[in-house]
């Protein structure tokens, strides 16, 4: 994960500044680092279930382990084999889809959840940003305009492009902190308890 993420960070650093694509090369990153992501919280959350340890050797709380990582996908889609019929898929988009996901495999007061819930924020932040590059609907909009008023304070009509390489009272762009975060929120994660 850290390789693709650096990857990504590299591209945005080799972009020249008058590129005229630049914006549009900016929300490609963007989708590409929240689909990292995603797949980077699944295969954690699938390792955990099966008894992966974390980086500093401790267990996390599961309530169900499996052998597999298709099967603790499996169960985690029958939540534990709590219901009948399995969920049509898992969500690692929010902190609260995240818990959902986990729901009856991992403790709510396991450290992956409550780390997810810790950074509930960046995360909303994150796929708010990626909904809106990707889909440009009017749900996505309207939580775009909210991640621009808090970033400024005020209500600004900009391109999410611009918005993504604005450096806005920072050293780095937003972009580089979706990035960033992504790194944080990880290592977070697999540090353990």
């Amino acid at each position: 994960m850290r390789d693709q993420t650096n990857r990504l960070l590299t591209i945005l650093e080799d972009m020249p500044a008058t590129a005229p694509s630049r914006y549009a090369l900016s929300e490609m990153v963007l989708i590409r680092a929240a689909t990292v992501f995603e797949e980077a919280l699944a295969a954690i959350a699938y390792k955990i279930a099966c008894g992966a340890t974390f980086d500093n050797g401790k267990l996390d709380i599961v309530l169900v382990t499996s052998r597999s990582l298709a099967g603790a996908r499996a169960t985690m889609l029958t939540e534990g084999g709590a219901l009948a019929s399995p969920k049509q898929w898992l969500k690692w988009t929010r902190a609260k889809f995240i818990s959902q996901s986990v729901k009856g495999v991992l403790a709510p007061s396991s450290h992956y959840v409550n780390t997810c819930q810790i950074f509930g924020t960046q995360i909303a932040d994150l796929f708010d940003a990626r909904n809106y590059a990707a889909h440009k609907t009017n749900t996505s909009r309207t939580k775009y305009k909210k991640l621009v008023k808090k970033q400024y304070g005020h209500e600004r009509r900009i391109q999410l492009g611009y918005f993504l390489l604005t450096k806005n009272l920072s050293p780095t762009s937003n972009i580089e902190k979706y990035i960033k975060n992504v790194q944080i929120i990880v290592d977070q994660v697999v540090a353990g308890p």
